[in-house]
């Protein structure tokens, strides 16, 4: 019981740290962690030690946590993220236009395209090089970041203090924050900001008008979907909402007809390019279906088509690859703009999950200025 009261009493001093803090007023952060992506995507096994410690500190809170402790600790997390996230969006954007001139980033964006879209079966292991570009890129984006949460300035005594905070709450049994710690939490927030160009703001502004027509899941799917484009250099694609019908109505079609594939069973509904033009979208369509009783949530649909080499292939698109190349072929490839997600429950695999990307309507009208003038919306050999 000693013991005990003392854990409370020291973890009650440290938030008082935290009692004068004016609250900052920071953007809202990225719907979706890419940390917790490249992290979280196979289970790590704890260090010995570390998981006995955390498993004598629980038996010793039990079920006994003090409400006024733990709503004290969640509100500081809260509130020094808070600070924290100020201070990173701020250095993202007075970055911004030299990450996206950077020749050094272009060049390992292109490497990673042409080789997970091009080179797939020269690689013995292709899930680690994917993680392994993804990785790379982010680390090149963060490395000024990594030294200010290294340093002994504002946001490096923050970062400290919430990595504190995070052990506290392990300590007491509370419910960790995400898979992703305080700093790669930070990361997601400062790639997240610093990738954006005036057309991803509208893209994405234009996402958060009509996120209330999805589901969080299906929310949370376009949000790693777009949030993964950009890291790799591409464009975010725009929500459209007949493509989000023709997803849903399709993945109900698939629970109740027990028919699992990109061909479908109904008359006129056979081709997804059918199936989108019957909700009013009148260009071509490539398409990911996910089905599965662990495929409940948007990151685990994601993941699944992240993991897989056809299905990250429609994500990326075969024309991008072409282009890093400089193959004077990749106008023949579509370039989409355009997305939709449908999930819905129910038959045999009791979740079912349909992404369409499109290649009609782009992007606005700056974009159109920008866009080459022979591109063509072929098909191509993606499901």
């Amino acid at each position: 019981m000693f013991r005990r009261l003392t854990a409370y009493s020291i973890l009650l001093v440290g938030l008082t740290l935290g009692v004068g803090l004016t609250r900052a007023e920071a953007p809202a952060a990225s719907s979706a962690g890419l940390a917790d992506l490249l992290g979280g995507m196979s289970a790590r096994r704890p260090q010995a030690g570390r998981d006995d410690r955390a498993q004598a500190a629980n038996r010793l809170a039990g079920k006994t946590v003090p409400g006024n402790v733990a709503e004290a600790l969640q509100t500081a997390r809260r509130r020094w993220f808070a600070q924290a996230e100020a201070i990173v969006t701020r250095l993202a954007e007075k970055q911004a236009d030299d990450v996206r001139t950077c020749s050094k980033l272009q060049a390992l964006r292109h490497r990673a395209i042409v080789d997970i879209v091009l080179r797939q079966a020269d690689l013995a292991d292709w899930q680690t090089t994917v993680k392994s570009h993804a990785a790379a890129i982010r680390k090149h984006l963060c490395i000024q970041l990594d030294r200010r949460m290294d340093t002994k300035g504002d946001l490096g005594r923050i970062v400290t203090l919430l990595k504190e905070l995070d052990g506290y709450a392990r300590m007491l049994g509370l419910r960790a924050t995400g898979a992703a710690g305080p700093a790669d939490r930070l990361r997601d927030v400062y790639c997240h900001t610093a990738l954006l160009g005036d057309v991803e703001r509208r893209v994405l502004q234009h996402n958060r008008d009509v996120a209330g027509e999805l589901s969080a899941e299906e929310r949370q799917c376009v949000a790693l979907l777009n949030n993964y484009r950009m890291l790799l250099g591409l464009h975010p694609l725009r929500i459209d909402l007949r493509l989000v019908r023709a997803c849903r109505k399709y993945a109900r079609e698939c629970a109740a007809q027990n028919h699992y594939s990109h061909a479908g069973s109904l008359p006129g509904r056979e081709t997804r390019d059918q199936r989108a033009a019957q909700e009013g979208y009148p260009a071509h369509v490539a398409e990911n279906l996910a089905f599965g009783a662990r495929i409940a949530s948007g990151a685990q649909a994601f993941g699944a088509w992240f993991r897989s080499m056809p299905h990250h292939r429609v994500i990326i698109n075969r024309r991008h690859a072409l282009r890093a190349r400089g193959d004077d072929d990749a106008w023949k490839y579509p370039r989409y703009y355009a997305v939709g997600v449908g999930h819905t429950t129910g038959g045999r695999y009791q979740n079912n999950w349909c992404l369409l990307l499109g290649t009609g309507a782009r992007l606005d009208a700056d974009e159109l200025a920008q866009a080459e003038t022979d591109e063509q919306p072929n098909r191509t050999d993606e499901q």
